[in-house]
């Protein structure tokens, strides 16, 4: 039962930073690899740019 409870977890985890990167159009390895802060600051920039 805890190997089950481990898998649906890690897929629950797969599948929000998948669908993370897809919402803010960002690639997946962007995601991984930079922090909250610098990736919210680089969709400011993109956002005021396109005002």
């Amino acid at each position: 039962m805890g190997v089950i409870y481990s898998v649906l977890l890690l897929a629950i985890l797969i599948w929000a930073i998948r669908t993370s990167a897809r919402v803010m159009h960002i690639p997946v390895k962007t995601v991984l690899n930079r922090n909250t802060e610098s990736i919210q600051l680089s969709l400011d920039v993109v956002e005021t740019e396109g005002v």
